[in-house]
């Protein structure tokens, strides 16, 4: 039984990453055409979006991990 448990949470946790993983390429900053891409504070503001952009999804991603993790050591105490 609790094989099957282990097995369904990561079986879990890879359809999580892999959701997380496809709306993060969806969602991918990029510049518009109207733009200038040599322009430095376009720059500066396209790395920046891009930044944000990784750190916004790797919490989403890490989060079931955290929360799992937490219930985990929380159920450890109890016993």
């Amino acid at each position: 039984m609790k094989r099957v448990v282990i097995l369904i949470a990561v079986l879990a946790s890879l359809a999580w990453a892999a959701a997380v993983a496809y709306e993060a390429w969806l969602g991918w900053p990029h510049l518009s055409l109207d733009l200038s891409q040599a322009d430095a504070g376009t720059q500066r503001a396209y790395q920046q979006a891009i930044i944000m952009h990784v750190v916004r999804y790797a919490a989403v991603g890490l989060a079931p991990l955290a929360v799992v993790s937490a219930a985990a050591a929380f159920i450890g105490r109890a016993k």
